[in-house]
Parts: structure tokens; C-alpha cells; sequence
């Protein structure tokens, strides 16, 4: 008994391993077969896809090729004049009934004189007409069914147009300008001389109308206006430093001028005045700065032009009562010259000029300075203050600072 309850135990456990074999194995397999279905799907709508792009874009170029036919024909279709026939001239014609053959079906009835009757019958060369009556009132024969031939009936008679309305259409034919518009949807377009096209346009050449001025009318005068008050808080600058920015404002050059050519000399207002030789707050000397103006007045660069000079300072104190209110020459040469050319802080010949035996009592001086070459020479003279100035050497952002 127990070793039946072991076997029937193994073999159980047997089939539960199988069989979670087979479900794995299944699994695997279904998960293959999807991955390669979904991989076929994939593909044929790709395909699909393809084929519907390649579809879309041949309707696009069809339905071009159609628009451009449709444009070309109409462009190609013109309407030519005709002369409708009035409607009405013409009567609706009343149905006719179909012919039948009768048994003398070899007589044509057309070839009968005008006057005779069609329907009558010819018997030994007597011709036997049947009473007439009105087209309308006759009723046509019954068809025998077993007959193969069918009596002929004869058709009613076509009215007679009116020879006046008839008349009018040919007139209007002949006259197509007689008409009315609204009967011709076509007019027909009348013979003209070629029609010749305008010139292309051109310019034309001013005149008087173009030429006119129109009158100025004066309006009315108003005084001058009252210059803005100055902003709350507006910093005032000194005399000094108003002539140094005058001094280094940017000049407005002329590019049709051709001068460039020293034509004069100027003494510099804001840079020159007096100077320290020496550590001492006294001043020992005077500083000039020259500058060359061409005859536009503006600063010309003297490091461009080979100076063969000399230069000669003369200062005049006009405070000393005496009649000789010189207090100094100076002259120097021409490779001094050439070595006071300098471009900073602003172009020109700048000159340190130290006291001689006799110093200046005010402070104030007025300097002639003269360059002579050997064929011409340039002047200019000034006045100089020797007072302290933003413009001295020995000026500090900070006003208490020594050197």
C-alpha cells in the first residue's frame, strides 16, 4: 500500500514537470509566432503605405495635367457670330404617323402628279379616288396581324409659314446689327480698321506743368521761442573744462573735400597754459600746445609731412607798464621741431618752455608763435592763462592731491 502511495506520488510529480515544460515551451513558441507576425504586419503596411504615397502623388500629377487641358481649352474656344433663327417664325410641327406599305407597293405615290391623290387605286386605267376627308379627322387603318403588308396613310400636312415672318429672318439675317441683343448671346463683331497699340512707356521730358512753382504763402509770424529751463540737478561745468570738451568734440569731415594741406596755426585754448618744471606747486614755465588747420579748419596730422622749420615764441606779459612788455624769446630748430610733433592727447607741436631771467607779474600772457621755412612761414598768437586750470600738469581727479 505505501509503496503504491510513493508511485502514484512520483508519477504525479512526473506529470506536473511535464507539463510546466510544455506550458513553457508553448509560451516561448506563441511569443516567437507573435514577434513574427507583428514583423509581417509591420512590413505589409509599410508596403501599403508606399503604394498609398505613390497613389496620391500620380492623382496630384493627373489632376494638374487636367487643370492645365481644362485652361488651354478654354483659352482656345472662341465664340464666333451666327444668326439665330427667330423663335417665333417657327410653328411646333404636329406628330406624324408612321407610313405602311399597301399591296401596290410598286406605285410610289411621289411619282404622282401634284394634283392626283396618293391613296387612290388604279383599276384598268381608271383611276378610282375614295371620298377625301381632312387629315385630322381621318383615324388611321388597324394593323392585321397577319398581314405582311401595311396601307400607307397619308401625313398631315406641314402649315404654311407666314411669308411676313418670314421675310423678317431674312432680314435680320442679311442685317446682323438689326437685332436685338438680348436674341444674339454672339454678337457679331463689327469690321474695324487694325486697332494700333499705344508706344510702351518712357520717361518724358519735364513740361511746363512740371515746371510750375507753386506760390509761397507766408504764415503767420510767431516770436521766438524761450530756450528750456535747464533740468533739475544739472551739474555746472567750469569755463575750462566747456572749452576742453569744444576742443575734443568730434569733427564732421567732408569726403568731397580735397584739403588736407596745413594752411595756418592756432594755439590750443585748453591745453595750453602754465607749467611745473619741478615737484614745487610754483609754476616755472609755460606749456603750449600748436595745432596746423588746413583751410576747412580742420586738425591736420603734422607727423604725415617732413617739417624743415624753425619755430619762434615770443611771450608778452601786458600787466608790466613798461614800454618793452616782452619777457622772453625762444627759438628753436628744426629737428626740435620735429621732435615736439606728438598726436595724443590732440595733434600738434607741443612745447615746454621754462622762465628765463624774467618772470610774468600777472597771470596772464599773450604768446606769438611763428613757423618759418625757407619760402613761407605761419603766425598765430593767443592768450594764456597761468592761473590753476583743469588743464595743468599738475590737475588730480582728487583737488586736495599733491604730486
Amino acid at each position: 500500500m505505501g509503496c503504491w502511495a510513493l508511485r502514484c506520488v512520483g508519477h504525479c510529480t512526473w506529470g506536473l514537470a511535464w507539463t510546466i515544460t510544455l506550458l513553457i515551451a508553448t509560451g516561448c513558441q506563441n511569443r516567437a509566432h507573435r514577434d513574427a507576425y507583428h514583423a509581417k504586419m509591420a512590413s505589409e503596411i509599410r508596403v501599403l503605405e508606399d503604394q498609398l504615397y505613390d497613389a496620391d502623388y500620380q492623382n496630384r500629377v493627373l489632376r494638374d495635367k487636367l487643370e492645365r487641358l481644362g485652361a488651354q481649352q478654354k483659352n482656345s474656344v472662341t465664340p464666333t457670330p451666327y444668326a439665330p433663327l427667330v423663335e417665333s417664325s417657327r410653328e411646333p410641327l404636329p406628330p406624324q404617323p408612321k407610313p405602311y406599305p399597301t399591296e401596290s407597293y410598286h406605285t410610289d405615290p411621289y411619282d404622282l402628279p401634284p394634283d392626283s391623290d396618293p391613296s387612290a387605286t388604279v383599276d384598268d386605267g381608271k383611276v378610282v379616288v375614295p371620298p377625301t376627308t381632312t387629315p385630322r379627322e381621318s383615324t388611321p387603318p388597324t394593323r392585321a396581324p397577319d398581314s405582311s403588308s401595311r396601307p400607307l396613310t397619308e401625313p398631315e400636312q406641314i402649315p404654311t409659314p407666314d411669308p411676313t415672318i418670314m421675310k423678317e429672318n431674312e432680314d435680320a439675317a442679311a442685317n446682323p446689327s438689326t437685332r436685338d441683343a438680348d436674341d444674339n448671346p454672339f454678337p457679331a463683331e463689327k469690321e474695324t480698321e487694325p486697332r494700333i497699340l499705344p508706344p510702351p512707356n518712357r520717361p518724358e521730358p519735364p513740361g511746363p506743368s512740371s515746371l510750375e512753382v507753386k506760390p509761397i504763402i507766408p504764415g503767420e509770424l510767431i516770436p521766438p521761442g524761450v530756450p528750456e529751463p535747464d533740468p533739475p540737478g544739472k551739474i555746472e561745468l567750469p569755463d575750462d573744462a566747456k572749452v576742453l570738451l569744444d576742443d575734443f568734440a568730434p569733427q564732421v569731415i567732408d569726403p568731397n573735400s580735397t584739403s588736407g594741406i596745413p594752411d595756418h596755426l592756432e594755439l590750443h585754448r585748453g591745453l595750453s597754459g602754465g607749467h611745473q618744471m619741478d615737484e614745487d606747486d610754483e609754476v616755472d614755465g609755460v606749456f603750449l600746445v600748436v595745432n596746423a588747420l588746413d583751410d576747412d579748419n580742420r586738425v591736420v596730422d603734422l607727423s604725415k609731412f617732413d617739417i624743415d622749420a624753425t619755430l619762434t615764441v615770443v611771450a608778452v606779459d601786458p600787466t608790466i607798464a613798461s614800454d618793452d612788455q616782452r619777457i622772453g624769446r625762444w627759438e628753436f630748430t628744426a629737428d626740435e621741431v620735429r621732435e615736439m610733433i606728438k598726436t595724443q592727447p590732440v595733434n600738434g607741436l607741443h612745447v615746454s618752455i621754462p622762465w628765463s631771467d624774467q618772470r610774468p607779474a600777472g597771470d596772464e600772457l599773450i604768446l606769438h608763435v611763428r613757423l618759418k621755412a625757407a619760402d613761407e612761414e605761419m603766425i598765430c598768437q593767443g592768450k594764456v592763462s597761468l592761473a590753476p586750470s583743469v588743464a595743468m600738469s599738475n590737475w588730480l581727479p582728487r583737488g586736495g592731491a599733491k604730486r
